[in-house]
């Protein structure tokens, strides 16, 4: 099931970066960026991201450069799809979650090309949900 993006954006360049910027807030937020980066490794993209449906709520970016965002909020950031050109830097305040994508796990649908590298920082709790397996 498809939701409609509280808040999308598809700037030609490097979005939105800049320190002490106000915090992106909504449920589901789709980042473009066709010629750039999506922020920068010295100031990331602030977001405030409540949802809590990994079906339909969370982060989406793509980006030619690299992804530099940060979830500062009481809830976890939920990741969807992010793909990018270069390094990508997801972290949290609380836990990182995968969403859902097509019915599968998001892992499968966050990739860095170029060789670039991919950094989950949950700083308050943990990345992907705890399984715990039944006791034989």
């Amino acid at each position: 099931m498809a939701s409609t993006p509280d808040f999308t954006t598809t700037p030609e360049s490097t979005a939105l970066a800049g320190a002490g910027a106000t915090a992106i807030t909504g449920k589901n937020l789709v980042l473009t960026a066709a010629n750039g980066s999506i922020g920068t490794a010295a100031n990331h993209i602030t977001t405030n991201l409540l949802g809590a449906d990994k079906n339909v709520d969370g982060l989406s970016a793509i980006a030619t450069g690299g992804i530099y965002v940060d979830q500062k909020a009481s809830n976890g950031l939920i990741v969807r799809n992010v793909s990018s050109g270069g390094d990508i830097y997801l972290g949290s305040d609380k836990g990182i979650l995968m969403g859902f994508v097509n019915g599968s796990d998001a892992d499968s649908y966050i990739r860095a090309e170029n060789n670039g590298d991919i950094v989950l920082e949950a700083r308050g709790g943990s990345i992907g949900d705890v399984k715990y397996e039944k006791d034989a």
